[in-house]
């Protein structure tokens, strides 16, 4: 099975009309596939971290024609009356057998995180608000540059003089060329280019021959060992791009090489997400036989490629003119992107098939920019730490300092490395993908609707109020938000230590109206009201899922820091990076236990230093060996078989300070 694209013709008996906010598109089927099969496959973008098992509840659309079958079992228990009796049923359940119309809001779906932006990439304030300087950098960051350490990039463009011929000189012009790219550039390239010689792609016109019959100059496009393209016009763009591939988020920034600045920047949830909220989902879908590991590399592919697209008609350039994409993310996702079989990586000892960096070109990947250009996928440490945290260190400067510091990525899953420039610990924290609102009742990622914190408000109905991502109607809650809800519940009573709710009648008289007792999920505490009427809420089981996630994370820390050797006094920096950070209220981190209170004043929210780390491998060509160094001296700790981590694990249960 290939991935389909939306525009695709099939021989269809069925017509299926989706309609969105955004606008609407037909699907087609030939029956007896599901919705959630069929929208799966289509790119359609739907939440479904079970991978479509009918265990999460999160696959929602509305059925508008024709009128929707008595609901099953698992609907029934998954979903609220109001949302059954407005038409809301659960993909995964909804065989196709005739001609429907079905309804993907974006606040049932799940939408992009942000269609397009431009500004920060990676924002760095400490825990009092207050601009704090890389190690190694001697001010606060400029995010309209990304850390640009060498003006020499990963893709240049150098002006080279060939000969003029003459009756006396009759040399081809490729060796003119080769002889004034000795010259001006490197012997290296030459070396190269004898041995993967592409006339078309190094001279690319007549135009080209007519200036070295002129006596002009060309102008040739490369790498340090690579002739990317000969061209005449000095001005032409010249651009590349930093892919940061997440388990549950993708973003690309499009970056303009001869000034390092990042132009334009898109972001959107993961396609392959409908297979799987984790790792764990997607092996075992790439592992199951049904051609899914070609399914899920067709899906991230196709993505890629219409976010390059989408950026080169931003800045209205052609996708030709990106001539370099830098990738990182988790181990996992890249075995995905080159269609690597991954099942090793879920099966102890973890074995991937590779860590290292993957020098190749963007058509091998399936993306359609430069066809001969530059893709380069950064190193990874281990099957669960990835080229994301090698990333991320190079953009924290933390293999250029002398000081310590502590990098905690929270995304789907939580990977840490603590060290400084003479090396690294690492380790992962099997913390899922609660953070990420995977597992969550009415969890969702960063997407706009979603509350994202929560706060003590005297002056509110009861007593707490809230914000959401976009100011939009609330619509469920981000990982930052159940954070910050859980501390508040602890504060006001509602809530115990150990993660139980208290009972109603030990609760004050004007928040117990807003505890819930829930039919499959046991007590509740209601924070919001969605558009449908229906109560956003936090369950017993969604504070055990946090309880879970924030354990594993504290405990690696503090297990990481005792296996190094290092005592909280002498970490310098706290980095938090990946999308939880950047909602995350480090008070709150410290209140429910999610951080070590002895690392309190140091906590820097420093945004996506994966995709910093990628942008900065395009800016300065030195970036990547360092990244290279940075894999070869971080030394991998496996907590799964440590006694320490089982020790500490069941004290990092409770909320509280640690």
């Amino acid at each position: 099975m290939k991935y389909k694209n939306i525009n695709a013709a099939d021989k269809a008996l069925f017509v299926i009309r989706i309609l969105r906010s955004t606008g609407g598109y037909l699907l087609h089927s030939q029956g007896g596939e599901t919705l959630y099969d069929i929208l799966a496959s289509s790119g359609s973008r739907i939440d479904a971290p079970c991978g479509g098992m009918h265990l999460c509840g999160k696959c929602k659309i509305r059925i508008v024609e024709p009128s929707p079958a008595p609901p099953f079992p698992e609907e029934i228990k998954l979903l609220s009356e109001a949302e059954l009796s407005s038409g809301v049923r659960l993909a995964c359940m909804c065989h196709i057998s005739g001609d429907m119309t079905i309804e993907l809001p974006d606040d049932i779906s799940g939408s992009d995180l942000s269609p397009s932006c431009k500004g920060s990439l990676l924002s760095v304030t400490n825990s009092h608000g207050e601009d704090k300087a890389f190690p190694g950098e001697t001010s606060g960051f400029d995010s309209s540059t990304i850390l640009p350490y060498s003006k020499k990039s990963l893709v240049r463009s150098t002006r080279v003089f060939p000969d003029t011929p003459s009756l006396s000189d009759q040399r081809s012009f490729c060796k003119r060329l080769y002889k004034a790219i000795s010259a001006d550039i490197s012997a290296d390239i030459c070396s190269a280019c004898n041995t993967t010689w592409d006339v078309d792609a190094i001279l690319s016109t007549a135009e080209c021959s007519a200036q070295i019959m002129a006596g002009g100059f060309l102008n040739v496009v490369h790498t340090d060992d690579r002739i990317l393209l000969v061209r005449e016009d000095t001005d032409a763009p010249l651009y590349g791009m930093a892919i940061d591939i997440g388990t549950t988020t993708v973003a690309v920034y499009l970056v303009d090489m001869r000034t390092g600045k990042v132009k334009s920047s898109v972001s959107a949830m993961n396609s392959q997400k409908a297979y799987g909220a984790d790792v764990i989902s997607r092996i075992s879908y790439a592992s199951s036989g049904k051609e899914g590991a070609l399914i899920l590399k067709d899906i991230i592919s196709v993505q890629l490629d219409n976010m390059a697209r989408e950026l080169a008609a931003t800045e209205g350039i052609s996708a030709e003119d990106i001539f370099a994409a830098v990738i990182t993310g988790n181990t996992t996702m890249l075995h995905l992107l080159t269609g690597a079989d991954p099942s090793a990586i879920s099966v102890s000892p973890y074995i991937p098939v590779f860590t290292e960096a993957i020098h190749t070109t963007p058509s091998s990947l399936g993306i359609g920019i430069r066809r001969n250009g530059l893709a380069l996928m950064l190193p990874s440490i281990s099957s669960y730490v990835g080229a994301d945290i090698v990333a991320g260190m190079l953009a924290c400067g933390m293999d250029q300092s002398n000081n310590i510091n502590l990098l905690i990525d929270i995304g789907t899953n939580g990977e840490i490395a603590i060290g400084s420039k003479k090396g690294f610990l690492c380790c992962s924290a099997a913390a899922g993908p609660a953070f990420e609102g995977a597992g969550i009742s009415h969890g969702l990622g960063g997407v706009k609707g979603a509350i994202n914190s929560v706060r003590h408000d005297a002056g509110s109905k009861c007593g707490i109020s809230y914000t959401t991502i976009g100011n939009a109607a609330p619509t469920g809650i981000c990982g930052a938000g159940v954070i910050d809800a859980i501390s508040v519940l602890l504060s006001a009573g509602i809530i115990e230590a150990s993660g139980a709710f208290c009972k109603p009648d030990e609760v004050c008289s004007r928040l117990r109206p807003f505890m819930i007792e829930t039919p499959n999920s046991g007590m509740a505490f209601e924070l919001a009201k969605n558009p449908y009427g229906v109560s956003i809420i936090i369950t017993q089981k969604d504070i055990r899922e946090i309880q879970l996630a924030k354990a594993a994370i504290a405990a690696g820390i503090k297990v990481l820091m005792k296996k190094a050797g290092i005592s909280p006094d002498e970490i310098r920096n706290v980095f938090i990076s990946g999308g939880f950070g950047n909602y995350l209220d480090k008070d709150n981190a410290i209140k429910t236990g999610l951080i070590p209170s002895a690392l309190s004043g140091r906590i820097v929210t420093a945004g996506n230093t994966a995709g910093s780390g990628a942008v900065m491998c395009l800016t300065d060509s030195r970036a990547p060996e360092r990244c290279n160094e940075i894999a070869a001296k971080s030394e991998y700790l496996e907590l799964s078989s440590s006694q320490n981590f089982r020790d500490e694990f069941p004290e990092c249960m409770f909320f509280g300070e640690l």
